[in-house]
């Protein structure tokens, strides 16, 4: 699998990770039409960022969502390589994952 394509324009929010999740997913299809190629969300904070990954990965079609970082002391392993490995492969395409 080829590395995703994160275009020359990303944004990085703590909002859109944070903030209410219907206008999260709404403002990501939104930055998606207005051009820009990634979003990059806080991953070290907690455990749950999985989950927000796929709530905005539902939420558009062809942005790349990254994480800052996913806390190896706050994930197991193991979770994230069933995440990944149940993501559909248009989605494992559009996502990059940092680790720390």
């Amino acid at each position: 699998m080829s590395a995703p394509q994160l275009g020359k324009l990303g944004i990085w929010s703590l909002e859109l990770r944070f903030g209410d999740a219907a206008a999260g997913a709404e403002t990501a299809a939104e930055l998606e039409e207005l051009g820009y190629g990634a979003l990059w969300i806080p991953g070290g904070i907690d455990d749950a960022v999985l989950g927000d990954v796929d709530r905005l990965l539902s939420a558009t079609q062809r942005l790349v969502l990254a994480t800052g970082i996913i806390n190896i002391w706050k994930q197991q392993p193991e979770d994230v390589a069933a995440w990944w490995k149940g993501l559909p492969a248009d989605r494992q395409a559009r996502v990059m994952l940092g680790l720390g």
